[in-house]
């Protein structure tokens, strides 16, 4: 008797882009709260409605002392049911003062820049700010 070949397995062709079937927020979380509440249920009673299963959320510090990823396994209208998938890292008092310095440097304004209006060219602060890369 001859033997069966092995049969391959196949995905289905059921494929959609990660954007259309989860969503990914980002929370700053208060300082006031750990690694530890994120991962209780009543924690996402505020933003529960907009969560559904298979959606991430970026939790961080609010004071840049740690990060940390979940997944949303359940949700109701004022509960979430999350995993932990990344973390909690929790960061170094230099690893803190590097990160507020850089949104500190984020968030400076450039210097004004003095514009000549031409008539054949339409300026606007929209494209002035995207070639700034603002």
């Amino acid at each position: 008797m001859p033997e069966a070949k092995p049969r391959a397995v196949q995905l289905p062709i059921h494929i959609h882009e990660a954007e259309f079937k989860r969503s990914r927020y980002c929370v700053d979380v208060p300082s006031s709260a750990g690694p530890e509440d994120a991962v209780q249920p009543t924690f996402y009673a505020n933003i529960a409605a907009k969560l559904k299963a298979w959606d991430q959320i970026e939790l961080r510090a609010e004071d840049g002392t740690w990060y940390m990823e979940v997944m949303v396994l359940d949700s109701s209208r004022n509960w979430a049911r999350v995993y932990p998938v990344l973390g909690p890292c929790r960061f170094t008092t230099a690893d803190v003062s590097l990160t507020q310095a850089a949104a500190i440097t984020a968030d400076a304004k450039p210097a004004a820049i003095a514009i000549r209006k031409s008539p054949t060219l339409n300026i606007t602060k929209d494209s002035i700010e995207k070639r700034l890369g603002l």
